[in-house]
């Protein structure tokens, strides 16, 4: 029987095996996309941070590389020619396509050369952060605002990345220098770190899950090869267990019962063939009362160690033969037709049934009892009810036989569960739950 169970428990084993790796992969997988949103928020941040660095560094190498030195007095009075070589150099670099526009500011707001000629010699007010840039190397990045008067000429374009930078010119003169840097330039950089980032993150969160689920997949398998091996224990332990209490019946039925029985039947000629005023014959006459009282229980007891048949038919009969030991009690049973059970398992059905029908013929002081077998799944559902005094307030409750509690704690080791409770319009409940090839449920 144990060595047939054995296939099916690692069928189930490998299939909850599968469940639980499946599930696993299928929960990493969300958390993988969460972290895949995230990675691609951070990196559009650190992209745009990039991008406005290089638009710093790219305008603060123009201002003190190129111009510083071609900026002198005559450049910044407006002499004609003066600023030749500056205009040169500057729209030079413009048309590399980096830069959009650049402007050269006076402390007094004044732009002293500028790509847009129309600009050179207007006075503008430049914003508190500006004018703190002056006898500085510090710099300022800022998203142009096209309302301000010095940014009518760019009205038509989209909003540029401004760069102010803090210089100072070939004679020690400080000055601003500004550059005006393309959306289509800002959004290049920031893609090209998003190429970047984008394969980095996920390659190391890819590596990551990878690891872990093969760490998860090791560790799933060694906790099912000691599922699988408690699983086959508990089944030998259900097998071994039915075995004895086979035994023990056997036992029973043709050693003690045997003899007893075989008194019970000479005793009766013992005590007629003692005279009738022997004090001994009235104490053998209920000495054979006694016997005869102590072999119907010990048959009862070999009948519920080990029933003839728990087939489904036998089933239905043994727990029907429970009935007549609750005196006063009427007993309905409901049971499916076909349980299609083992015997380990039906065993253990009828001996819930018993104990919670031998509760309450002992402590309810119940009229009815109720008794529904039936098959849930991988389960099979035992419920007995009655209307007894209940598990509740009641002045005298109902407390659960020992045999009850130790049956919940076996129920408990294969898979299973007993619970207690009051019943409905009075009464108590005591529902179990089998699992149907007793083992732990994963």
């Amino acid at each position: 029987m144990v060595r047939g169970k054995r296939g099916d428990l690692a069928t189930g084993s490998r299939s909850v095996l599968r469940r639980s790796m499946t599930r696993f992969a299928s929960l990493s997988m969300v958390a993988l996309l969460f972290l895949g949103v995230g990675i691609v928020l951070v990196s559009r941040d650190i992209a745009e941070e990039e991008a406005r660095r290089d638009a710093l560094n790219r305008a603060r190498g123009l201002a003190n590389g190129a111009a510083a030195p071609l900026v002198n007095g005559r450049v910044r009075d407006r002499v004609p020619g003066a600023a030749a070589t500056l205009d040169l150099v500057m729209r030079n670099r413009i048309a590399e396509g980096s830069i959009r526009h650049i402007k050269l500011w006076t402390r007094d707001g004044t732009v002293f050369w500028s790509d847009q000629p129309g600009l050179i010699g207007s006075r503008f007010r430049q914003p508190s952060e500006v004018r703190a840039l002056f006898d500085t190397q510090g710099a300022e990045v800022e998203l142009s605002d096209l309302e301000e008067p010095e940014n009518v000429d760019e009205a038509a374009e989209a909003p540029l990345l401004e760069v102010y930078v803090g210089s100072v010119d070939a004679e020690g003169e400080p000055f601003v220098f500004e550059t005006y840097t393309a959306p289509d330039r800002i959004e290049r950089d920031r893609a090209e770190v998003l190429r970047r980032l984008i394969p980095l993150g996920f390659g190391i969160v890819g590596v990551f899950e990878l690891a872990v689920l093969t760490l998860a997949y090791f560790l799933a398998r060694n906790v099912d090869r000691a599922q699988r091996h408690r699983n086959e224990i508990i089944v030998r332990a259900v097998a071994s267990w039915q075995l004895e209490r086979r035994r023990l019946a056997q036992d029973l039925h043709d050693g003690v019962i045997q003899d007893l029985a075989a008194v019970s039947y000479a005793l009766p000629g013992v005590v007629a063939a003692l005279p009738e005023d022997s004090p001994v014959r009235e104490t053998g006459s209920r000495l054979g009362v006694l016997l005869r009282e102590d072999l119907a229980a010990l048959r009862s007891l070999v009948t519920d160690l080990y029933p003839a048949d728990l087939s489904a038919d036998g089933l239905r009969t043994a727990i029907a033969e429970l009935f007549p030991r609750l005196s006063g009690v009427e007993v309905d049973l409901q049971m499916e037709g076909d349980l299609d059970l083992d015997p380990e398992v039906a065993g253990l059905v009828y001996r819930m049934v018993r104990e919670a029908l031998g509760n309450v013929g002992r402590h309810a002081d119940a009229q009815h009892a109720w008794v529904s077998i039936r098959r849930d799944q991988d389960a099979v559902v035992v419920e007995v009810a009655d209307d007894g005094r209940g598990f509740g307030a009641a002045p005298d409750p109902l407390v659960p036989h020992n045999g009850i509690k130790l049956l919940g704690e076996f129920l408990r080791d294969v898979g299973g569960n007993v619970s207690l409770q009051d019943r409905h319009g009075g009464g108590a409940v005591v529902v179990g739950r089998i699992p149907v090839d007793v083992g732990p449920q994963v």
